[in-house]
């Protein structure tokens, strides 16, 4: 007997399409509505795994629109630093169809931007692009000129392109509620005052988001008549959520209503079509094989299946040995999810810390520096930081000696991990932890001046963000580095990272290295907490109180001013005090209650 459901392709069915396919393979999910090619102008916005789409396209030589590039003249890193190139055009994320409406609406002349801006320190942030541009606006006619500059790009974007890539990413958004625009970020988080009368939650339903994204794509095609759109959702969980309910159901009922939105748009318009990035990574089928350890970071096998499916229905084929889902690796060195902008990653340093036992303990890890604050619990019978229980975990010798596991830490000379930790200590489990406190690197100050040395004529004058991007590129390459993103993944609480403290009579190579004033080491300091905040870790640097006129520590807070001659005769001038240790608590302590307390306020 004849039926509909007879003589269907395999991909009609899910026996043949996923049950009896290897996860990696399942393929064929997407036939695209127009043409797609390398002469094809295409423009790329939305949430964060928008970036993926970006890459792969200039990767693989398509005619990506840079709406707003770099520059002349200006470097790599400064012009990567400045967010150039993420997107068309510095919008930064655009998360909601709300705020697509609201950019497509300036860059028409439809509406104008309010006249908001955010002032931290000494400069200003975008309230519409927080991520752009960190530290670096400190007039508010230069934030002025950005804003106007990104919003006359994104017009062009829209203009110039065949091809309009959109990735939608949330429901979740906060408005001004007498303005009735909507921000990138909760106000009160990266900066600004947050107002409960003037600033207000919304959790957008299907029609509200269908209604934002049909104004937005009618007023780009008034200002493009033959532009077709390409919808995706982003597969990334939020991040946190401020409608009262759990993370989790808050994250389903939002990517339900991004899909069924896409999905109504596509069945209404043929000039629209949707890529299935969401259904590639979140599956059941994929058995969660493309999520990172946190659950919630794609892998870059979950990028590879994605694209691949992209270019292969495009008819682009990839190579045959494109990267396939493997195993976590034991090692977090691979690009990718690092790299992206993403202002919503922020919010997870305002999650609150676990209480409780070890397993709910901080992390405290480092190198020999870790000591001075155990010295100091010992000294005062204290054992904890911020409300929470610490586990320290020493690294004995160089961090290019630890070996960074999927859940765990070890040491290359395991005798040496015993030595400092015990017979247990061979190991470090990061399961479970409340938070890390990473002590020493990347960003020791000692490891500053060696970077600093090989431009040692300039550091008097240098601009403290060129100073910062010595010391990034420097840090980068460092095992500590890749331990850090690695410790961030692995705990939605609070990930701090403190240097080691650099002493006038220390090695003979210190003498050697340029001096770094303590107001020019504060300015630094503040530009690094910036750019680490983009990493969702907190940075605190060594306390102002402790240095002297040249950047140096002051002997007053070495061992060997209070301790006196070892056993063997000798005084150790390398290492802090007990003294030193409980300024340091006292700027952790103060760290983590600025953190919860921007976090209640959100």
């Amino acid at each position: 007997m004849s039926n509909p459901y007879v003589g269907l392709p395999q991909t009609a069915y899910w026996k043949t399409a996923v049950g009896s396919v290897p996860s990696e393979r399942i393929g064929d999910l997407w036939s695209p509505r127009f043409r797609i090619d390398k002469t094809t102008a295409i423009s790329t916005y939305g949430s964060c795994f928008a970036q993926h789409f970006r890459g792969k396209l200039v990767e693989n030589g398509y005619s990506w629109i840079n709406g707003e590039p770099a520059p002349h003249g200006m470097d790599e890193a400064t012009a990567k630093a400045l967010n150039y190139g993420v997107f068309s055009a510095r919008t930064g994320n655009i998360y909601t169809g709300a705020a697509l409406l609201q950019w497509v609406n300036w860059a028409a002349g439809t509406t104008a931007p309010p006249e908001e801006y955010w002032q931290k320190d000494d400069h200003f942030i975008d309230p519409f692009r927080p991520a752009i541009e960190p530290g670096a606006v400190t007039t508010l006619d230069a934030a002025r000129a950005s804003r106007a500059e990104a919003i006359a790009a994104f017009g062009r974007s829209i203009r110039e392109a065949s091809v309009f890539v959109f990735t939608m990413g949330l429901t979740e958004a906060w408005v001004h509620r007498t303005g009735g625009y909507t921000y990138a970020i909760c106000p009160g988080t990266v900066a600004g005052d947050f107002d409960a009368d003037l600033h207000g939650f919304q959790n957008h339903d299907f029609p509200k988001v269908l209604a934002d994204m049909k104004a937005a794509i009618a007023a780009m095609r008034r200002l493009n008549p033959e532009l077709k759109i390409l919808l995706t959702v982003s597969p990334v969980p939020l991040t946190a959520t401020a409608s009262g309910q759990h993370v989790l159901p808050a994250t389903t009922y939002s990517k339900s209503v991004l899909r069924a939105v896409a999905g109504s748009l596509c069945a209404e318009h043929d000039f629209v079509d949707y890529f299935p990035s969401y259904e590639i990574i979140s599956s059941p089928a994929m058995e969660g094989r493309y999520f990172e350890q946190n659950k919630r970071s794609v892998t870059p096998a979950g990028v590879a299946h994605v694209m691949g499916n992209f270019f292969t229905a495009i008819g682009d084929e990839q190579p045959a040995d494109a990267p396939r889902p493997v195993p976590r690796p034991a090692l977090p060195e691979q690009a990718g999810e690092d790299d992206l902008v993403c202002e919503e990653e922020l919010l997870s340093a305002f999650a609150t810390p676990l209480k409780g036992g070890s397993d709910t303990a901080i992390g405290i890890i480092g190198g020999s520096h870790v000591s001075s604050i155990r010295r100091h619990f010992a000294a005062t019978g204290e054992a904890s930081v911020g409300g929470m229980d610490t586990a320290f975990w020493m690294l004995p010798g160089e961090f290019q000696d630890v070996v960074i596991q999927d859940t765990h830490l070890t040491h290359a000379n395991e005798e040496k991990a015993r030595r400092f930790n015990g017979e247990d200590g061979v190991s470090f489990d990061l399961r479970g932890r409340a938070g890390f406190l990473l002590v020493g690197e990347p960003f020791a100050i000692p490891l500053i001046l060696q970077e600093l040395k090989r431009n040692k004529r300039l550091v008097g004058r240098a601009n403290v963000d060129v100073l910062a991007d010595w010391v990034f590129e420097a840090a980068s390459t460092r095992r500590s580095m890749a331990l850090l993103k690695h410790l961030r993944s692995m705990t939605d609480g609070p990930v701090i990272t403190m240097p080691s403290p650099m002493w006038r009579a220390g090695a003979q190579a210190a003498r050697r290295l340029p001096k770094l004033r303590p107001e020019k080491y504060a300015a630094l300091s503040r530009v690094l907490e910036r750019r680490l905040a983009a990493m969702g870790v907190t940075y605190i640097g060594q306390p102002q109180a402790t240095l002297n006129e040249d950047g140096r520590t002051l002997d007053i807070y070495s061992r060997a001013h209070t301790d006196g001659q070892a056993a063997d005769g000798k005084y150790d001038k390398s290492h802090a005090n007990a003294e030193y240790g409980g300024l340091l608590v006292e700027q952790i302590n103060s760290t983590l209650a600025e953190l919860q307390t921007a976090r209640a306020g959100q």
